[in-house]
């Protein structure tokens, strides 16, 4: 089970901003935080020449200035006995490469971002903290706010490896501060030899779904986690789409937040997303907290010439 003790919190001034400060204030009231950082990363801390030839003498730095908005945002959002010791970055230059460096150099357990609704943009950023960031991540959209407003409900993708081990253990401690409903969920398919065996598609099917709740009793045995706190979900997927397959069973279930373990093909590549996950964060509206091992360093090198 991983700690949430330092937290990154990546805000741009837009009104996604204030989802983002309801996130932080949920997870301030129910988990144990040391540390939150609050950072802005833009292009250049320089005004305009012609703004500065307009308004010589009234201008603060630029850095000041957007330092003073979040602490207005602060202020306003997170209630006093809730923040733990916090600072604020404004920084300028490249919003990936900055993210990235102060994970490493802060030692960030959680980075949250905001995400974009699929039709206002790519979410590039966001897409590529998820894949690269060495500490987990949470993509946070403005469907959070329903959340607040009634029963806590999140979901686990399950699929039996060790990313999904990790990902339960932590979702029982998310579920556990906030007595929320939990769901257990795995896609299954049929392989496409399944004929050979002499058995009908719906046959295989049952069979299929027989192996997964046998793994899902060993995953839940291993991640000590209590059946009574939770809902098995299995779904058939017969479209070889298994993040679509999610994302429904997610809206049916009405999840706030799909929680999932990143993987690749080595130890040190698990840092990287697997394909669905990668698709859930491209393709869907939805809160998406990714899992990440921090303690397994990342050598790039080593990943490559694995492949």
């Amino acid at each position: 089970m991983y700690q949430f003790k330092r937290i990154l919190v990546a805000l741009d001034q837009s009104d996604n901003d204030k989802i983002l400060f309801q996130f932080v204030s949920h997870i301030c009231s129910k988990i144990e935080i040391d540390k939150i950082y609050f950072i802005h990363v833009t292009k250049s801390l320089e005004w305009p020449p012609e703004i500065i030839d307009k308004y010589p003498d009234c201008l603060a730095p630029l850095d000041e200035n957007i330092q003073h908005m979040i602490q207005e945002q602060i202020s306003t959002n997170l209630a006093k006995d809730l923040i733990p010791d916090s600072e604020i970055l404004v920084q300028d230059g490249n919003p990936e490469e900055v993210l990235l460096k102060e994970v490493n150099i802060k030692e960030i357990d959680l980075l949250v971002m905001g995400k974009k609704p699929i039709d206002q943009g790519t979410g590039r950023t966001a897409r590529r903290m998820a894949n690269l960031a060495q500490c987990s991540v949470a993509l946070v959209s403005n469907s959070f706010q329903k959340a607040l407003k009634t029963e806590f409900a999140m979901m686990v993708s399950v699929d039996f490896n060790e990313s999904s081990l990790n990902a339960s253990k932590t979702a029982e401690m998310i579920r556990s501060a906030n007595d929320a409903k939990m769901l257990l969920h795995h896609v299954y398919s049929v392989p496409s030899g399944y004929h050979y065996s002499g058995k009908s598609f719906d046959e295989f099917a049952k069979i299929m779904k027989k192996n997964a709740q046998d793994k899902m009793l060993k995953l839940v045995d291993k991640a000590k986690l209590d059946p009574d706190k939770y809902k098995q979900v299995y779904t058939l997927d017969t479209k070889n789409n298994t993040a679509k397959n999610i994302g429904e069973t997610a809206e049916k279930e009405k999840v706030h937040l799909i929680v999932v373990g990143s993987k690749g093909r080595t130890k040190p590549a698990s840092i990287f997303l697997g394909s669905t996950a990668e698709q859930l964060v491209t393709n869907t509206d939805l809160n998406i907290l990714i899992i990440k091992d921090k303690k397994s360093n990342l050598d790039l090198l080593s990943y490559l010439t694995d492949l």
